[in-house]
C-alpha cells in the first residue's frame, strides 16, 4: 500500500497536474488586481464580479491556503519521487540535492508568506522611533475586503540624524534671440561651449533648497536696510516647536501658519501717529469681523467680508465685488473658521474679470494657478482669525497680542508668570524671544527649514565671451529666463532632480548597542535580523524621512535553497562530462 502510495504521489501525471494549476494560479494573480477593497473591486468587476472574487479568495492568491497547498502538493510530489528513485538499485544520490533544494525554496516561500513582516517609519530629526506601522489586508467575517494599520513595536531604537538627497547635473536652456533653444548640461568647474556660439557657460555655485527674500541681520551687515518692527516669536507644542520672525513690512514674514499645529500667527504695525489704544481697537474690531483689503498702488481699501458687498477703490477705475465668503473653504455651510476664504472679482477699464478665491492661512496661494487675470495690478488680503490664531501688534513699547483657540471669541492674550502665553485647549504655549521696534534686514537667498530634500535650486553662472566674463543667477521657481551676451538662459524644465536619497539613521538595540549607518535606495542597512530601505520623503517640507522596515525569516533559507540548485545542476553536469569522456576513451575517440 505504501509503495503503490508513493508511485502514486511520484508520478508525472501528478506532477504536470500541479505546475499547471500552479502556473494557473499564478496566472490570476496577474490578471486579477491583487490586495483592494471590496469598494475597489465592485468598481473594477461589478458586484458579482467583487463576490467571485472574494469567494474563491483570488484578491489576494500568494497568501491563500489553496496556493500553499498547491506548493504542498508539488513538494510531496518531489519528495515521493527523490524516494522511488532511491529505493532503485545502482542510481546515484546526487539528485536529490536539486530536488530538495527545490523543497528548500519553496519551504523558504512559504516562511516568508507567512512570517514576513513589513511596515513604514517615519523619522523626524530629534526624535526617537521604536515602532512601524504596518497595513494588514484582511477579509471580515461577511467576505469584505480591506486595510487596517496596526502599530508594530520594534527590538531597536531609531533616530534621523541626516537627510541628502543629491541632485543630477544641473541641465539649463539656452538660445539666442528668436532661436530655437538648446539644453545644456554643467558639470562642476567644468565649461561648456554653447553650441554656435563663443560663449561659455560654468557652473559657479548650486545652492540647494533656499528661497529669495530677506533675512534679518546686524545693523553693520553689508546691504542692511531697516526694515520697521519685528517679535521673535517661539511656540511650542506636543506636535512640535516652531520658533522665527514675525515682520509687518516682510511679505514673507508678516504671517506664518502651522498646519502641523494647527494655529496661525501674524504681525500688524501701528501706522504713524496712530495712538497704541486706538489700533488694539482697530484690531480687536477686525479679529471679530472678518475683512478683506484690496490693495492698488501701495494703498489698501478695506471693506467687511460679506456676501455681495462692493468696494469703489478710490477714484481709480477699479470696483471690487465680494461673491462669497466661507469659514472653511472646504465645507461652505460649517461656521468653524478652519480654513478662511472669500470669492471676488473686480471690474476695471477691460470689464469684470474673472471669479477669485482668496485665504486667510494662504496669502500667497494663487487661485488662478498664474493664469492671465484681468485687472492683475489689484490684489486682495483676507484679514480674519482662523480657529486658532495669535495675531501681533507691533510699534509701541510692548508687542500686543490678540487670539483665540478653538473658535472661542477673540481677546488680548496676556503672558503668564513664566513669560508663556498659554493657548487654551491646544497643550501649546507662545514665548515672546525678542521683540525689536526696528530691525534691519538684507535680501539674498536664504536655506528654507526642514531637511536638504531639493524643493528649490539657484544656480550661479559665469558667462564668459567675447565681450568679457560676467555671473548671473538662475532660480528654479517662478524667474524669467536672464539674458546675458546676447542669449537666453533659464533652468531647463524638469530640473532640479533628485539622483539619489539616503538618511543616516542612528540605532539603538535592546541590548544597548549604538551605531551609526546610512540607508540609501537600494542599498539597505541590516539591523536585529530586520533591513532598512529608503522608501521616500517628505518632498514639500522636509521635515522627515520614510524608512521601509521589513523582516524575511525566510530569505535566508531561499538563499540555502538556491546554493544547493547552483551545487546540484554544476555537479550533475560534471558527472555527465566525465561519463561522456569515459565512453569517448573507451571508443578510442579521445576529445
Amino acid at each position: 500500500m505504501t509503495a503503490r502510495a508513493i508511485k502514486w504521489i511520484a508520478s508525472l501525471k501528478l506532477t504536470v497536474a500541479a505546475l499547471v494549476l500552479i502556473a494557473a494560479a499564478c496566472a490570476s494573480g496577474t490578471l486579477v488586481v491583487q490586495r483592494l477593497s471590496t469598494e475597489e473591486y465592485v468598481e473594477l468587476y461589478g458586484a458579482l464580479g467583487a463576490r467571485a472574487v472574494s469567494a474563491l479568495r483570488l484578491a489576494d492568491v500568494y497568501h491563500s491556503a489553496w496556493f500553499a497547498a498547491l506548493l504542498g502538493v508539488f513538494c510531496a510530489n518531489l519528495v515521493a519521487c527523490s524516494v522511488s528513485r532511491l529505493l532503485k538499485p545502482g542510481r546515484s544520490r546526487w539528485f536529490l540535492v536539486t530536488h530538495a533544494s527545490v523543497v528548500v525554496i519553496i519551504a523558504g516561500t512559504c516562511v516568508d508568506l507567512l512570517w514576513q513582516v513589513q511596515g513604514l517609519a517615519v523619522l523626524k530629526p530629534g526624535r526617537s522611533v521604536d515602532e512601524m506601522l504596518v497595513d494588514s489586508y484582511v477579509r471580515g467575517d461577511d467576505g469584505s475586503l480591506g486595510w487596517t494599520r496596526r502599530p508594530v513595536k520594534l527590538p531597536f531604537t531609531m533616530e534621523l540624524k541626516d537627510f541628502r538627497a543629491e541632485p543630477n547635473a544641473p541641465r539649463i536652456q539656452i538660445a539666442a534671440h528668436g532661436e530655437e533653444g538648446t539644453v545644456v548640461t554643467l558639470n562642476a568647474d567644468e565649461a561648456v561651449r554653447v553650441p554656435g556660439t563663443e560663449v561659455d557657460v560654468r557652473l559657479v555655485k548650486l545652492l540647494a533648497d533656499v528661497q529669495e527674500g530677506r533675512e534679518v541681520c546686524k545693523r553693520d551687515t553689508p546691504g542692511a536696510e531697516p526694515f520697521g518692527p519685528a517679535v521673535n516669536v517661539e511656540l511650542e507644542a506636543e506636535e512640535g516647536r516652531w520658533r522665527g520672525w514675525l515682520a509687518p513690512r516682510d511679505p514673507g514674514r508678516y504671517q506664518v501658519f502651522l498646519p502641523e499645529i494647527g494655529i496661525a500667527m501674524r504681525a500688524f504695525e501701528i501706522p504713524p501717529g496712530e495712538a497704541e489704544a486706538d489700533a488694539l481697537q482697530v484690531l480687536l474690531k477686525m479679529a471679530a469681523q472678518p475683512t478683506l483689503a484690496f490693495i492698488l498702488d501701495q494703498v489698501a481699501w478695506e471693506a467687511p467680508a460679506r456676501n455681495g458687498n462692493s468696494l469703489r477703490l478710490g477714484k481709480s477705475a477699479y470696483q471690487v465685488n465680494i461673491h462669497e465668503v466661507r469659514a472653511d473653504y472646504k465645507n461652505p455651510e460649517s461656521l468653524t473658521p478652519a480654513n478662511p476664504a472669500a470669492c471676488y472679482s473686480v471690474t476695471g477699464p477691460q470689464g469684470e474679470g474673472p471669479l477669485r478665491w482668496v485665504f486667510a492661512l494662504y496669502p500667497d496661494f494663487d487661485s488662478t494657478h498664474g493664469g492671465q487675470v484681468a485687472c492683475p495690478e489689484v490684489r486682495a488680503e483676507f484679514r480674519a482669525l482662523s480657529e486658532n490664531a495669535a495675531w501681533f501688534l507691533l510699534g509701541g513699547r510692548e508687542p500686543v497680542c490678540i487670539g483665540r483657540t478653538g473658535g472661542r471669541e477673540p481677546g488680548r492674550m496676556e503672558p503668564g508668570e513664566d513669560g508663556r502665553i498659554a493657548l487654551p485647549g491646544m497643550g501649546a504655549a507662545i514665548r515672546l524671544q525678542t521683540y525689536e521696534r526696528e530691525i534691519t534686514m538684507r535680501r539674498g537667498f536664504f536655506r528654507m527649514t526642514g531637511m536638504q530634500v531639493l524643493r528649490t535650486a539657484a544656480l550661479q553662472l559665469e558667462v564668459g565671451g567675447p565681450n568679457g566674463k560676467s555671473k548671473v543667477w538662475l532660480r528654479s521657481w517662478g524667474a524669467k529666463p536672464v539674458h546675458v551676451a546676447g542669449l537666453s538662459m533659464a533652468i531647463a524644465p524638469g530640473w532640479p532632480s533628485v539622483r539619489q536619497y539616503s538618511s543616516d539613521v542612528a540605532l539603538r538595540s535592546e541590548d544597548g548597542t549604538e551605531r551609526v549607518g546610512t540607508v540609501s535606495v537600494n542599498d539597505p542597512l541590516g539591523v536585529a535580523g530586520y533591513s532598512l530601505f529608503q522608501s521616500g520623503y517628505d518632498q514639500e517640507r522636509g521635515e522627515y524621512s520614510i524608512i521601509q522596515v521589513v523582516r524575511e525569516p525566510g530569505l535566508p533559507i531561499v538563499y540555502a535553497g538556491f546554493a544547493l540548485l547552483c551545487l546540484g545542476v554544476t555537479v550533475s553536469m560534471l558527472r555527465r562530462f566525465a561519463r561522456f569522456g569515459s565512453r569517448d576513451a573507451a571508443e578510442g575517440n579521445p576529445r
